[in-house]
């Protein structure tokens, strides 16, 4: 993330995309999320370590 300047602003309401039903292994839930990436369009991935996968 290093291409977000040190000023910038983020919003207080944000929006849960993974994870808000906890630990586990179907689609809305992580097991060990360890990675964030954020790719040129914006796309969010996650890498989820206890599951040995890549969510987007």
């Amino acid at each position: 993330l290093s291409h977000i300047p040190e000023y910038a602003r983020w919003t207080q309401n944000g929006t849960t995309v993974a994870g808000d039903h906890g630990f586990g292994d179907i689609s809305n839930q992580l097991a060990i999320p360890c990675s964030l990436f954020v790719d040129d369009n914006q796309a969010l991935f996650i890498v989820d370590q206890g599951n040995n996968h890549i969510i987007r």
